[in-house]
């Protein structure tokens, strides 16, 4: 399984990491939203593609 601190730069090339991120929030009960914020407070997610992903997913949910 891949780890929260081996996650690649989030972005289009890499399908925003789609599939590891679903895989860790599955795999430890994190929230997409706390595997995001880590991202970005980490360096590799932009706050753009944060806020366009949170839209997504609270879309999603409504």
């Amino acid at each position: 399984m891949i780890k929260l601190d081996q996650l690649p730069e989030v972005g289009q090339s890499n399908g925003y990491s789609f599939d590891g991120i679903k895989a860790i929030s599955d795999n430890t009960h994190l929230s997409f939203t706390a595997i995001f914020t880590y991202l970005v407070r980490k360096g590799k997610m932009s706050g753009a593609i944060y806020g366009r992903m949170r839209k997504e997913q609270e879309d999603t949910i409504q």
